[in-house]
């Protein structure tokens, strides 16, 4: 195969892993959207339409869909953080490959600039979150944002399982 055939075929390559970066990016950042509203939805629901007493059950069925969605739609957004990052990895390598510049794709700077080659120079922004701002505001740039909204779904999840508790117990001796 000639130069240039490999080099459009690595293009290619380039284009298709990018592409999949993007939407694994924006639908990681759309299911925590979703799965609030939904089980948020489904929470309000199961107390402003289920009122009697009797119908406990009931308002279970729907707090245990909304765990379930939860739980679906945070394997969901964590499956797509996976995928995220092999293609972010895989770009990177192609970026090696083709001998251009690398472009940086995380606030960890350290991690992402290990490289063989350190002759070319990289698009990074030397500016580290600690170098800007004050204790508080380093505090959240220094953390991974995908992280605290999967730890927010987890939060979420408890205190469906709590209501869901509280709710079946109160049905029960009542």
């Amino acid at each position: 195969m000639n130069e240039r055939r490999e080099i459009e075929i690595l293009l290619a390559q380039y284009r298709e892993a990018y592409e999949c970066l993007r939407q694994h990016s924006r639908f990681m950042w759309q299911v925590h959207s979703l799965a609030v509203v939904i089980s948020g939805g489904l929470i309000v629901a199961s107390f402003a339409y289920i009122k009697e007493a009797n119908l406990w059950w009931v308002r279970d069925a729907v707090l245990l869909i909304a765990g379930v969605v939860t739980t679906s739609l945070l394997i969901a957004m964590k499956k797509h953080r996976y995928f995220a990052d092999s293609e972010a990895w895989a770009l990177s390598h192609l970026e090696d490959e083709l001998e251009t510049k690398r472009i940086q794709r995380t606030t960890r700077v350290e991690r992402d600039k290990k490289r063989e080659d350190n002759s070319k120079p990289e698009y990074w922004n030397e500016q580290k979150p600690e170098d800007k701002g004050c204790k508080f505001e380093v505090f959240f740039a220094k953390r991974s944002a995908d992280r605290w909204l999967g730890n927010a779904l987890l939060l979420l999840l408890a205190i469906i399982i709590t209501i869901f508790v509280i709710n079946t117990v109160i049905g029960v001796t009542s």
